[in-house]
């Protein structure tokens, strides 16, 4: 589809037959409101069946399902609020890229302190259209802040008497198409990928798990892989030109199983190589993404390279761990941390060369279509964002 050609002709009819209007977001919605967490320490109110978000899920553009959820005395027992599926999610808080990230829900969930809730008035603003609008102004969100914390924070008296700039409904309906069309193709790529990343889970959990073969030998990390510790560049160097080598300062930077390229270093002091596992040895220790590109690590990250190149095995071996590495993140510190010697030494099953062998030829040709859906997805994710700007704005060309 020319998406491109598609939105001067929609610019061409609303240049003709409406004028925007600017309105504050609070003559747009019928409520702005954030929620609450259930206690921690009461075991009663966690791991239920009712949907709980925060913040921390917000790198999400559609929210389908929550990681964490609660339970009905957790609801009851606590300042949480319930968000309906069609409502605006903004990031109010959170820590390095999270505040102001906006997320469109798919589903009913209650939410937590750490966002803000936008019920849009439908007869004057769609809700789809008015996710696009806010996730153009990223950086207007990231700036603005009520200055009552150290990292500052979005309010919903602030978010209320923001301005937003608006066509008529059937402008609006006409831009959503556009934008939302690309939006499902990504999610479908995702959907594609979560599918086969699922299967080649279930694929290790048998060879290497459920049925261990009297060959399996125990071994530590160091044994199938080298680490390297991350070392973060002298801040000077940091841009987003694109100048020197790409750059990932630790977790926040991590997709699902991919980081995001957000920064480049011109003076790279450690190097992650294309195919190694980078590894967050910060809390929370343990969550991994791959390296698409050869990439500088900072101290917030690890690389983790297979010697005998058998990069699936590794990386699903790694994903095996994680509950292991859960015990870094509680063992009497305030921010969870994991050295070098610590992952050397981590434990390891080791089977026979010719298993590892037949486990790459069934599930490396899955892993490279997941690579090609996400080169994919990032391509539409590129042309979405060069049309949200100029859809939003007004411009034709």
């Amino acid at each position: 589809m020319n998406w491109k050609l598609k939105s001067v002709k929609i610019w061409e009819q609303s240049a003709m037959r409406c004028e925007w209007k600017i309105y504050t977001l609070n003559q747009t919605c019928t409520n702005i409101y954030s929620g609450g967490t259930p206690s921690t320490k009461q075991s009663l109110f966690w791991n239920g069946d009712v949907n709980w978000l925060s913040s921390s899920e917000t790198s999400k553009h559609f929210i389908y399902d929550t990681k964490k959820k609660i339970t009905s005395e957790g609801v009851k027992f606590s300042a949480t609020k319930k968000a309906q599926q069609g409502s605006i999610i903004v990031a109010s808080a959170g820590q390095g890229y999270t505040r102001g990230q906006v997320s469109y829900l798919m589903i009913d969930t209650y939410v937590s302190q750490s966002v803000l809730v936008l019920v849009p008035k439908q007869k004057i603003i769609l809700p789809l259209y008015l996710y696009y609008n806010l996730t153009n102004r990223y950086q207007e969100l990231r700036q603005l802040s009520d200055g009552t914390s150290t990292r500052g924070g979005l309010s919903g008296w602030i978010m209320k008497r923001m301005e937003i700039r608006l066509p008529s409904i059937t402008i609006q309906q006409k831009i959503v198409e556009i934008l939302y069309d690309i939006d499902k193709r990504i999610e479908l790529n995702r959907q594609i990928n979560a599918n086969l990343e699922q299967q080649a889970q279930a694929i290790f959990k048998e060879m290497f798990i459920e049925n261990i073969s009297k060959d399996v030998k125990k071994g530590i990390l160091q044994d199938i892989a080298e680490i390297t510790m991350g070392q973060s560049p002298d801040g000077s160097t940091y841009n987003k030109k694109q100048v020197g080598m790409r750059f990932f300062q630790g977790r926040a930077e991590f997709g699902h199983r991919f980081p995001r390229e957000r920064l480049y270093t011109s003076d790279p002091k450690r190097v992650a190589k294309k195919n190694d596992i980078l590894m967050s040895v910060r809390a929370p220790v343990g969550d991994i993404n791959i390296a698409v590109h050869d990439c500088c690590i900072g101290r917030g990250l690890a690389s983790i390279r297979s010697k005998y190149t058998y990069h699936s095995f590794l990386f699903y071996a790694m994903l095996a761990l994680r509950q292991y590495l859960d015990r870094f993140n509680s063992e009497g510190t305030v921010f969870g941390a994991i050295n070098k010697e610590a992952l050397n030494t981590l434990p390891v099953d080791i089977p026979s060369e010719e298993k590892i062998k037949n486990f790459e030829q069934i599930v490396s040709p899955m892993d490279a279509c997941i690579l090609n859906n996400y080169k994919e997805l990032c391509y539409l994710e590129n042309i979405r964002n060069t049309l949200l700007p100029k859809l939003m704005s007004g411009e034709t060309k």
